[in-house]
């Protein structure tokens, strides 16, 4: 876990910027608990603190805005006001997401046949799936 932090510390301002801009038209964040582990402290730690570069500060302000759903079956509870432990099946909740009107959802960590059951839209917006090994 600490090389993964060093890694995001000294990510570059590009990368950090991309990121960014990416996730300005994401409203919905789908994680597995070790994904989300890896990210929350972490990235809201850098948005109350600011300690990283300006890039990177601005992404973790994006990434601690945005609402998330971390499936689990094991996580006892999540930080933050905005995100919700979901122990139902996955593939049920995500059709039901992707039904309510919003914007992109961006997942990480979790299994891509369970994403993608099927393909409808999110009131007629294609829906973003950026799928992590």
């Amino acid at each position: 876990m600490k090389k993964y932090l060093n890694i995001l510390r000294t990510a570059s301002w590009r990368y950090a910027t991309t990121c960014s801009e990416h996730m300005r038209d994401v409203d919905l964040l789908v994680y597995g608990r070790k994904t989300y582990e890896l990210m929350v402290p972490f990235w809201p730690d850098v948005a109350k603190n600011q300690s990283m570069t300006r890039a990177a500060n601005e992404l973790a302000q994006t990434f601690d805005s945005i609402n998330k759903i971390v499936f689990s079956q094991s996580l006892a509870s999540a930080e933050g006001k905005n995100t919700r432990i979901v122990r139902t099946k996955l593939q049920g909740e995500i059709l039901k997401s992707k039904q309510e009107p919003g914007k992109n959802i961006l997942s990480g960590g979790v299994s891509r046949d369970s994403l993608t059951a099927s393909r409808p839209t999110r009131t007629g917006t294609p829906l973003s799936f950026r799928l992590s090994a």
